[in-house]
Parts: C-alpha cells; sequence; structure tokens
C-alpha cells in the first residue's frame, strides 16, 4: 500500500497528491467540432439569438415589459450593427479583390508588351542578317 507524501505545516497535513475521487474532472471536455459541423457566422447569429429569447422567456417574470423592451431594442441594434459590419467588410474584400484583378491584368498586359517588343527585335535582327547575307 503506497502512502501519500504530506508536508506539515503547523500542525495541517497537506497531500501533495490528490485523492481519486472516480468522479470525473470538473472542466468536462467537449470535442470540438469537425470542420463539417462547424457554424458560419449567421448560424451562430441565428442560435445566439435563439437562446436569449429563450433566456429571456425563462427570466421574463423578473423583468417588467418596459426592461423586456428595451433589452429587444439593444439587441435588434447590435443585430443591425453586426450586419453591417459585415457589409462593410464583405465591400472591403471585393474591393481588394478588384484591385488584385486589374493589377494582375496590368501585369499581363505589360508581359504581352514585353514578348511583343521581343519579337519584333528579333525579326529585326533576322532581317538585317538576311539584308547581310544577300548583299555579300
Amino acid at each position: 500500500m503506497k502512502i501519500p507524501q504530506t508536508i506539515t505545516e503547523t500542525e495541517k497535513n497537506v497531500p501533495l497528491e490528490p485523492e481519486k475521487t472516480g468522479k470525473p474532472d470538473i472542466a468536462s471536455k467537449k470535442p470540438t467540432p469537425k470542420q463539417s459541423e462547424r457554424l458560419t457566422d449567421e448560424q451562430r447569429l441565428e442560435e445566439l439569438e435563439r437562446k436569449a429569447e429563450e433566456a429571456l422567456r425563462q427570466t421574463g417574470d423578473v423583468f417588467s415589459k418596459r426592461d423586456r423592451e428595451r433589452i429587444l431594442k439593444e439587441r435588434e441594434e447590435a443585430r443591425k450593427e453586426w450586419i453591417k459590419q459585415r457589409e462593410r467588410d464583405l465591400k472591403q474584400r471585393e474591393k481588394v479583390r478588384k484591385e488584385i484583378l486589374k493589377q494582375r491584368e496590368r501585369e499581363r498586359k505589360q508581359k504581352l508588351k514585353e514578348q511583343e517588343r521581343l519579337r519584333k527585335e528579333k525579326l529585326k535582327e533576322r532581317e538585317r542578317i538576311v539584308q547581310q547575307r544577300n548583299e555579300k
């Protein structure tokens, strides 16, 4: 039988190893959802709103009608602000995407222009060589 080590502190024994009770740990770990189970922003927002409404229903007796209306109004304003922010983010991403496309198009045109310049240069060089041979 193994005796747990203890430290004596002024008439107090403190075990160094916690006792095993057979009960699960306090903080139960839930597995993280798989990629296919993850929620979109809209789904998370809807879930939060649903839970908020459920919580309001449960505590409905505690709040007065005016308090409930105020809370609902605040939540609606927060939801509208979230939607506006999301639209701003989408607009910004679209702007960046368009700028990247424009830059790629400019680079493509520049590359074509350079290829055309090299083609003409080679053509002139060939013509010069042919002309030199003809002169000899």
